[in-house]
């Protein structure tokens, strides 16, 4: 796909955009949908997060590389990252609250961790143009 044929299918696709998934669970592996956050939420998400966990790579703020699961610290951060995967997450046969309870009851840490720098990345490449605004 040329660069000019990706800029207009973000143009029209815009926040519609989803990618099927598959987690493996305690239960399982379950199927699940994930959508891109919007800029503000991700922008939330980021400003949660200790320094040093995003570097820009080719102009989007992505996770380090370099981090892992062991170097995340808990309480509001691991809170931050579940509520990524529940804002981002949809299941055919779940409720939104049930995704929340099995993300926090049933994904360990590195799990988490794992499946919101996905989102975050995912997310940031999907983002793309979303609408214009008229110049002043």
């Amino acid at each position: 796909m040329s660069e000019e044929t990706d800029i207009y299918q973000k143009l029209i696709d815009g926040s519609q955009h989803t990618k099927e998934i598959e987690v493996d669970t305690e239960h399982g592996v379950m199927h699940f949908t994930m959508r891109p956050l919007t800029r503000d939420q991700r922008f939330n998400f980021i400003s949660k997060m200790p320094e040093g966990f995003f570097k820009e790579t080719e102009g989007k703020d992505v996770m380090d590389d370099s981090i892992s699961s062991e170097d995340v610290p808990s309480g509001e951060a691991i809170k931050a990252m579940e509520k990524v995967i529940i804002t981002s997450l949809k299941h055919v046969d779940l409720a939104p609250r049930e995704i929340a309870r099995l993300v926090k009851n049933s994904f360990e840490d590195e799990a988490v961790f794992e499946l919101s720098s996905e989102i975050i990345e995912y997310s940031t490449d999907i983002s793309g143009i979303t609408g214009f605004r008229k110049a002043q």
